[in-house]
């Protein structure tokens, strides 16, 4: 048995955060769920293609769980359906005492959290300027730019290691994550950790916007590298190109993880 095409592009999705692909996932398994032997090819292919996302792979968990269940199985998936809008709700209330005196805000990467979370910031305060890194190697930090820039949110482009030059400029940083580990460390796109340095250094408050589903029981993250071509597609002797899209971020550098 094969993956169709939209199962392929949904794992081929690399500017995209967890949230978005994990609704993206959700409607393939809609769209198939009365096929058991195609619906476990997607749940192993999933696994491998996620497996840095906390809220997918916890996804995954619940439909091995019910797959066997006629009645739990499509409550496990209309559950996602009113997952999105329910936990972005609470976490703007829950975050809204930290953001009173904020204006501009520096944020890296493409998170649909963090979209959702500026664009309802706006609603109250139509001051709001942010400030957005590239992200590289995949630069989604431009989809993230362009979605802003359509709610007629005020935005400043830079580059990753322009970041330090910005900071005296901004109220907070802000992130989203891919996985809370047990000890309390987060795992993001590679560039949060920096982030995070220069926000201690420069007495700038660093809050992390993610839902409880994120949690995980790891205590440990090993970066896995991707392909380094995206960084430069050369090679010749004595070259090794590093590529990791996400990294860890110490506590101790965390002002705040911001949950539902």
């Amino acid at each position: 048995m094969k993956l169709k095409n939209d199962a392929i592009s949904v794992f081929n999705n690399k500017t995209e955060g967890s949230s978005t692909l994990l609704i993206k996932l959700n409607h393939l398994i809609k769209s198939d769920f009365k096929n058991k032997k195609y619906i476990a090819l997607l749940i192993k292919e999933s696994r491998v293609h996620f497996n840095s996302f906390a809220v997918v792979l916890n996804y995954l968990d619940e439909l091995e769980k019910g797959i066997s269940n006629g009645k739990a199985f499509p409550d496990i998936i209309k559950n996602i359906e009113d997952h999105d809008k329910n936990v972005n709700l609470r976490l703007f209330e829950n975050s809204r005492k930290y953001f009173r005196n904020v204006s501009t805000v520096l944020t890296i990467s493409n998170s649909q959290t963090i979209l959702t979370f500026l664009r309802q910031f706006h609603s109250i305060n139509k001051k709001l300027n942010v400030i957005i890194a590239e992200s590289r190697p995949k630069n989604e930090g431009k989809i993230l730019a362009k979605r802003l820039l359509k709610e007629g949110i005020s935005v400043g482009f830079i580059t990753d290691f322009s970041t330090a030059s910005y900071l005296p400029l901004i109220d907070a940083a802000v992130i989203g994550a891919d996985k809370i580990l047990s000890t309390g460390n987060v795992i993001n796109k590679t560039g949060s950790r920096t982030l995070a340095i220069l926000c201690r250094y420069y007495n700038k408050p660093f809050y992390v916007l993610t839902s409880r589903g994120k949690q995980v029981y790891d205590k440990k993250y090993i970066p896995e590298q991707k392909d380094p071509s995206e960084v430069w597609n050369y090679s010749t002797k004595n070259l090794t190109i590093k590529n990791s899209y996400f990294e860890e971020v110490e506590s101790d550098l965390i002002t705040k993880i911001i949950t539902d």
